[in-house]
């Protein structure tokens, strides 16, 4: 079902353009030459560096999946646990090598 049924002329259009450039034209104001642009929204500055921030932009487009992601934690996790053992074991060894 159609509502609107009148067929505007093309010198119709043209002089509804001009009218409306024109409007705006008028009640533009003008901008100083000095002044600073304002933000237009809110920004945060974060304390990241680029490759943190990349790495977490290539984990929240899905670049690397839900599994991948479980696989990277336990590795870490894993890591992590390892090298806390071996430093316990050193320091360990190394308090019972000065009681001797």
């Amino acid at each position: 079902m159609k509502f609107a049924k009148h067929n505007p002329q093309m010198n119709e259009n043209d002089a509804n353009l001009i009218n409306a450039i024109d409007f705006i034209n008028e009640t533009k104001q003008p901008e100083e030459e000095n002044q600073k642009p304002q933000p237009t929204e809110i920004t945060i500055i974060e304390k990241r560096s680029l490759r943190d921030k990349a790495i977490v932009n290539l984990w929240n487009r899905n670049f690397v999946s839900r599994t991948d992601r479980y696989f990277y934690i336990y590795r870490s996790t894993v890591i992590q646990s390892f090298c806390i053992k071996r430093m316990y074991n050193l320091i360990l060894n190394s308090k019972l090598l000065n009681r001797k």
